[in-house]
């Protein structure tokens, strides 16, 4: 099961990296600058940490 996690995450994060240049590439045409490209990949950003935050550790090795 800890594989199966481990390649779906890694997955996730080369589709991220994959995507993300094309987002702050659209961003740039449409406005002419880069901030609002990395402010919309920054808010994205943060808003994957809420879960990790607000969600319990569950599983076997759960912390205490």
């Amino acid at each position: 099961m800890l594989v199966v996690l481990n390649g779906f995450i890694y997955s996730i994060g080369y589709i991220g990296g994959f995507i993300a240049p094309w987002i702050v590439g659209f961003f740039r045409d449409l406005t002419g600058s880069f901030t609002l490209g990395f402010l919309v990949l920054t808010v994205t950003t943060l808003m994957m940490f809420i879960p990790i935050i607000l969600l319990p550790e569950t599983g076997w090795k759960k912390r205490f």
